[in-house]
């Protein structure tokens, strides 16, 4: 799909000892990112935290995408020593992992979407 997607989000979060996602905050959701932003992105979606090497390839990415922000979001967090991820969801369907989940709370708490005005479905259950 190289349309807009319904939402992204770069995250820092905590894994357990068993490498599974407990919480993950997103300093700055996307809601409906263009299509040139969610190209840039995409590659990135792989569930995994990413390396620093990823971390700049996302940052360039977005950059040439004209998400300045983003970008330097991302540069923010090339410090961290706390695992990033990066979620891109295609569309509002029910969240299928910790990290979907806490996108979409985080959707609701910066207020881009309203109450009731994303699937939430089975989120207790993921998380």
């Amino acid at each position: 799909m190289t349309d807009s997607a319904f939402a992204f989000g770069i995250g820092i979060g905590t894994r357990n000892d068993d490498d599974e996602w407990l919480e993950v905050f997103y300093p700055l959701p996307a809601l409906s990112p263009s299509a040139e932003f969610t190209s840039a992105v995409r590659e990135f979606n792989t569930g995994q935290p990413l390396d620093d090497g990823e971390l700049r390839q996302l940052r360039l990415g977005l950059e040439h995408a004209g998400e300045k922000e983003q970008a330097s979001m991302v540069s923010q967090l090339l410090d961290s020593e706390r695992p990033i991820i990066a979620v891109l969801l295609d569309t509002d369907t029910a969240p299928a992992s910790v990290p979907e989940g806490y996108l979409k709370l985080h959707l609701l708490s910066h207020r881009l979407v309203p109450p009731h005005g994303t699937d939430l479905t089975g989120l207790f259950g993921v998380l």
